[in-house]
């Protein structure tokens, strides 16, 4: 009985260890694919941040993906390891209004607000809650609320937004963009779509603003989005551009560039806008946002970059064109 009572107990003990080495053999599987994909992502990045530098010195400036770096991995013929698949996603972060620049600009919101869509004085209303919300001070606006205003254990806290949903808790803005279940309307649809919490510009990029950023000029200039957008040849309505790789495939050649770039208010009046337009755009990206995505089968490493472009980026070679302000491996930075 005792002999069996043992060989029973060792047959237990080996049973765990085979079982506890399968799981560490399974672990280290799953940690050395997830390595390899973060080397793929970086090696992807690179490439794409090479295909930038290229035409931000050559060009003076990176203005928008019609200049023809809006497929690096194909312009870099870049190879990716077997089985991997890469996509990478460039947005324009300056393509959208800063919201925090905005709320420092209280005459800015507020038209900015109208023309969204909301009436002048609900946004002069909403555009100094927002200030004061924002702002070192503790003195309201006109229209605006401190901390006397709010319920118990809100506050203003002082400081640039951190997220779009904080709006909801700034006086006025969940009666005005939100439902009663805390959703978003189409006021806020139309808001949101047009913003960016990475951008510190109230003159967006006419080169990559997406379709919502054109309507709201278009709304104050009288003219159609698709007269850009089809101009720019790019006729997408978000503004991302994608460059996608197959897994374990390597595209050869170069992206063609295809479109107008507009460099200035002329080439808008040449393209049938308003030249009146340049007063309130940029022609030039500001703040580039590399989304890079590696898979294969169900593992997955996405790496988030934000870029700040240098200003003359043209003038010797030993300035960088860029600076990386941010960075994120398998989180996406704050919207």
């Amino acid at each position: 009985m005792l002999v069996l009572i043992a060989a029973a107990f060792l047959g237990f003990v080996a049973t765990e260890i085979i079982a506890g080495g399968v799981r560490l053999l399974s672990w280290e599987t799953r940690r050395s694919g997830h390595d390899e994909l973060r080397r793929e992502a970086f090696s992807a990045l690179e490439s794409t941040l090479g295909v930038l530098a290229v035409f931000a010195r050559t060009d003076g400036a990176l203005h928008g993906p019609a200049q023809g770096w809006g497929d690096p991995l194909v312009f870099s013929s870049h190879v990716a390891a077997g089985g991997v698949g890469l996509t990478v996603t460039l947005r324009d972060e300056s393509g959208l209004y800063g919201l925090n620049a905005l709320a420092a600009d209280t005459a800015a919101m507020r038209r900015f607000l109208s023309d969204v869509g909301i009436g002048e004085s609900e946004a002069a209303r909403l555009a100094d809650c927002l200030a004061d919300w924002t702002d070192a001070g503790d003195v309201p606006r006109a229209n605006g609320a401190e901390r006397d205003r709010y319920p118990e254990g809100v506050a203003p806290p002082n400081r640039p937004l951190r997220s779009l949903g904080e709006l909801r808790d700034v006086l006025g803005f969940r009666e005005v963009f939100f439902n009663e279940d805390g959703s978003g309307n189409d006021l806020w649809r139309r808001f949101s779509a047009a913003v960016s919490l990475l951008s510190e510009s109230t003159r967006p990029n006419v080169n990559t603003a997406p379709r919502a950023v054109l309507e709201i000029l278009a709304a104050r200039h009288g003219f159609s989005p698709d007269a850009i957008l089809q101009g720019r040849g790019d006729g997408e309505d978000s503004g991302d551009v994608v460059s996608t790789l197959s897994a374990g495939g390597a595209v050869p050649g170069r992206a063609a560039a295809s479109g107008v770039v507009y460099r200035n208010a002329s080439d808008l009046s040449r393209a049938g806008v308003p030249p009146a337009l340049g007063a309130e755009v940029s022609f030039q990206c500001a703040r580039l946002r590399i989304l890079v995505r590696a898979s294969r089968a169900d593992a997955v490493v996405v790496l988030d970059t934000l870029l700040e472009m240098s200003t003359g980026a043209a003038g010797g070679a030993a300035q960088f064109p860029f600076t990386i302000l941010q960075q994120r491996v398998d989180a996406r930075l704050k919207d």
